[in-house]
Order: structure tokens, then C-alpha cells, then sequence
């Protein structure tokens, strides 16, 4: 931590009165505090953020070694920048109430059970007794952490959604990487906002696909007012999502017509 060497506070101003024995000292040495306490800030966050990413690296390098997936698969599901932002994310965040739609090979959801901070982890799968989705459960649970945690729910997620939803279900985190169909996208979507937390973060994944893009040119374009973008890394082809935490409060035949974002990153635009 940085520390200002010289006489203590009280020796040049009244703490009561606020008067100060050298007035043209004053501005200078409030303006030298400030500078202090933000070069201190900027070093704490700099050196939190770079153990957060030691610690993302560390669990990526152990996932790769111990998770199952086919080898014409490893590609697009190991793929570095997209699990080091979510491990990063997790770590920085601690959500303790995750859902995940889409299961695959379990990477990304062995990677949220490593996070530590997990009290609930639902996974909705579709392809259930498929080799894949077989697969991913195992590698999930031979590298879970809190297993009594884990939920598998088997199904459609347009049919199971509404149940958590109605349920009272909420999540500080969620993942969505289910069907990519534009239909398939903003139902998880609808849902999925409407069970977020205050600051709760939604994931989407493959925004190189044209029908995950037009979901989130909508949600930018009519969800401003509920949900902000937040930066993802330009080579990551993902976009993600903060609840702000107000209602909803949009008249009831409210549209804002809007064209469909390219895949330009986050960091180039306006």
C-alpha cells in the first residue's frame, strides 16, 4: 500500500472546522490523497485481476487433462479465450446459483463446478442417453466439487424453463448454448432473464451464428433500460449480459426495430 510520508492530517487541517492552517497547501494535498488512493486502487485491482487469471489458467490446464471429449470435437469445446473470459468471470463474480442450458461434453460446466463458490448448478440437456451427453455427465461429476449441488434435467428446454421459472428459480449466472435456432435462442433468453438475480450475468454462445446475433441486437435495442452488454474478448464469439435489477416496465406493444449486429467485437463499437 501505498502511504504519503509528512506530518498526520490534523497538523494542517481542522478536522472539525475544516479550516486549513495553509490554504495553498490544501487543493494540492487533497488532490496528492486522491492520487495516492487511485494509484493504490489501480494496483489492488491489477493484482487481483492477474491472480484471477493465474488461478483460470491453472483450472483450464487441469480441465484439458482430465476431460473426456472426442478428438473432431476438441476444437470448439476446449476453445482457450471463450473458457478463460467464463472461468475469469466466475472467479471475480462467485455466483452461487448457476444454470446452464446445453451440456455438450461438460467442459464448461466442470469448469463453474471448479469455481468453489457453487450452491446450485441445474443443467438442461435435450439429448438425453446420447453418447455426448452420457460423456459430458461423466465428466462432469468425476471433477464436481460440490456434487450434491448438481441437477441434471433432461429434456426440452422450452418445456423445462417455465417449470424453474415457475418455481420461483432464480440464478446469479447462466449459460446459454442449447439449440441455436433463433426460436430455441430467445425462448432460453426469455426465461433466463426473467429468473437472473440483481447483477446476475447471462451467457450467450456461437455470436458468429446469425440467429444468436438477432437475439442480441434485440435485447440491446429493447432491453436497454434492464440488461447491459458487457465487454467479452474480441476472439471469444461470445456476447454476455447484466440485469440491472429494474423492472420491466415497457408499454404493452412496445418494439424498437433494429438491425442484426456484426460479428465486430464489443471493444470496436460505439
Amino acid at each position: 500500500m501505498l502511504r504519503v510520508a509528512g506530518r498526520p492530517q490534523g497538523d494542517l487541517e481542522d478536522r472539525h472546522s475544516g479550516f486549513c492552517a495553509f490554504p495553498r497547501i490544501a487543493p494540492r494535498l487533497r488532490a496528492l490523497r486522491y492520487l495516492v488512493q487511485h494509484l493504490a486502487m489501480t494496483q489492488d485491482k491489477h493484482g487481483c485481476h492477474s491472480d484471477i487469471s493465474a488461478r483460470a489458467a491453472e483450472i483450464l490446464a487441469d480441465l484439458r487433462r482430465h476431460t473426456v471429449i472426442a478428438e473432431d470435437d476438441r476444437v470448439t469445446a476446449l476453445d482457450e479465450s471463450h473458457m478463460m473470459y467464463l472461468l475469469e468471470l466466475g472467479l471475480e463474480r462467485r455466483p452461487a446459483r448457476v444454470l446452464e442450458i446445453g451440456l455438450g461434453w461438460g467442459f464448461s460446466a466442470s469448469a463453474i463446478q471448479r469455481l468453489g463458490c457453487v450452491t446450485s448448478h441445474v443443467i438442461v440437456e435435450i439429448e438425453q442417453g446420447s453418447p455426448r451427453a452420457l460423456q459430458g455427465e461423466r465428466n462432469v461429476r468425476a471433477t464436481a466439487t460440490a456434487r450434491d449441488a448438481l441437477q441434471f434435467l433432461w429434456g426440452d428446454s422450452s418445456v423445462i424453463l417455465p417449470g424453474l421459472y415457475a418455481s420461483g428459480q432464480q440464478f446469479d449466472l447462466t449459460l446459454i448454448d442449447g439449440g441455436h435456432r433463433f426460436d430455441d435462442v430467445f425462448v432460453d433468453f426469455h426465461f433466463s432473464r426473467r429468473m437472473a438475480t440483481a447483477r446476475g450475468v447471462v451467457l450467450m454462445d456461437d455470436m458468429w451464428m446469425p440467429s444468436v446475433r438477432t437475439v442480441a441486437s434485440w435485447i440491446e435495442t429493447n432491453l436497454s433500460a434492464q440488461w447491459t452488454r458487457l465487454r467479452t474478448p474480441p476472439e471469444a464469439s461470445i456476447c454476455a449480459w447484466e440485469y440491472l435489477g429494474t423492472a420491466d416496465r415497457r408499454s404493452w406493444d412496445q418494439f424498437t426495430p433494429f438491425e442484426v449486429a456484426t460479428c465486430r467485437p464489443m471493444q470496436d463499437r460505439d
